[in-house]
């Protein structure tokens, strides 16, 4: 996955970047913004999950998300 479609995925999901940090086995939102960035590169176990979220899954501690 390349930056955009990583911040696309979580737009998608409807996640802010703290929501998503903790999901992908990150500490700190900012993190997510370098990956999003390019400054910094997924892990191929963040593109599985972040696949595995688009697809429908959702782990117990997914958080919630205001209709």
């Amino acid at each position: 996955m390349t930056p955009a479609d990583i911040k696309q995925a979580r737009q998608m999901l409807g996640l802010t970047a703290k929501q998503l940090a903790p999901l992908i086995g990150y500490n700190r939102p900012a993190s997510v913004y370098d990956i999003e960035a390019g400054r910094e590169r997924a892990s191929n176990a963040v593109t599985r999950l972040l696949r595995a979220y688009l697809e429908g899954y959702r782990p117990a501690d997914w958080p919630k998300i205001a209709v």
